[in-house]
């Protein structure tokens, strides 16, 4: 999707951008090269694992990393992304929230890149039990996956709509739903 949303211009006009659950910095990293200054958000316990990764990316000019989305520089952001992190946060009010809580970090005329596991890659998983809206796998790990027409109901509950997206045509059961979102 980054790639795509590149293709169409987006990140053309350098701004504040924030990468929520950044894992190995490559958006935070990309939209630093395009001259954007960025906060990337990522727990402690990756911090910890990877501690020479977030240090370098630190010792940018108008870089931050950061263990939690209050700490963030706060808003405006013209860019947001949140790239596979939804999706495990088991509590669907708590995920409401802190969608909610992106959304409200965005400038007007900012963008929110929100992408989402599908079902399809969720039901790959050879072991798989059920809980709550979605499942816990082999690994331990909970997880749910969506639709598009559950991430746009998800979206719109939390103030947001799409402006495209590269998932295409309403997939029931896509591998990914990627969503470019803005506030409605």
């Amino acid at each position: 999707m980054f790639r795509w949303c590149r293709d169409r211009g987006l990140f053309d006009r350098p701004g504040r951008a924030l990468t929520f659950g950044a894992g190995f910095l490559r958006e935070a990293e990309e939209l630093a090269d395009l001259g954007w200054a960025v906060d990337a958000v990522e727990t402690a316990p990756s911090l910890e694992k990877r501690p020479a990764l977030y240090e370098a990316f630190a010792k940018r000019y108008r870089c931050r990393v950061v263990t939690d989305l209050e700490s963030a520089r706060g808003p405006p952001y013209r860019i947001v992304t949140a790239t596979h992190v939804l999706e495990f946060v088991e509590d669907p009010d708590e995920r409401l929230a802190l969608l909610r809580s992106l959304a409200a970090r965005l400038t007007t005329k900012g963008h929110l890149l929100l992408s989402l596991r599908g079902w399809s890659d969720v039901r790959a998983a050879r072991q798989k039990r059920p809980r709550g809206d979605g499942v816990v796998t082999g690994l331990g790990t909970w997880t749910r996956g969506y639709s598009t027409d559950e991430a746009l109901s998800l979206i719109e509950s939390a103030g947001l709509a799409t402006d495209d997206s590269p998932t295409g045509p309403r997939s029931r059961s896509p591998e990914q739903v990627q969503l470019v979102c803005r506030r409605a």
